[in-house]
């Protein structure tokens, strides 16, 4: 019976100090992701909103002012932000990279557009969403 009780605490100790497997959380054995994992996902979901909002920007553009190449820069954004976030699944960092190009670009070029026309929507708005895309996406590629 003691030696049993001894194999029970051996057990215990061993199972309580052994570290945490690659891709759970540090503090214990849960299936949580851990931080620089969670903050990669993130940024690939960032990804898909730009995009998605991008589309939906192009074609507000093209229903409200008949504007083709606000639908044509929608489309095409929209297009390769998604075609990044799907990369990310096969090349993590090539993905990521590829993403944030794009958001460094949308940052540009609404920038300009705030300059050129001082009016916030919509070039505003999007100038800061695709900063902040660009800031989280750039942070996930240093965790990679």
């Amino acid at each position: 019976m003691h030696a049993n009780l001894d194999f029970v605490r051996i057990r215990k100790l061993i199972c309580v100090s052994r570290p945490a497997k690659i891709g759970y959380a540090a503090r214990g054995n849960s299936p949580r992701l851990a931080d620089g994992e969670m903050l990669i996902e993130i940024a690939k979901v960032t990804l898909l909103i730009l995009g998605f909002l991008a589309l939906v920007g192009g074609f507000i553009g093209y229903t409200k002012a008949k504007s083709k190449p606000s639908l044509i820069s929608g489309v095409v954004s929209a297009f390769l932000l998604n075609f990044s976030y799907f990369l990310t699944r096969s090349h993590l960092k090539a993905g990521l990279i590829a993403g944030d190009v794009v958001c460094v670009a949308l940052l540009v070029v609404f920038a300009w557009r705030l300059k050129k026309t001082a009016k916030f929507m919509p070039a505003g708005l999007m100038m800061i969403l695709s900063g902040v895309s660009a800031v989280v996406v750039s942070v996930a590629i240093a965790i990679v």
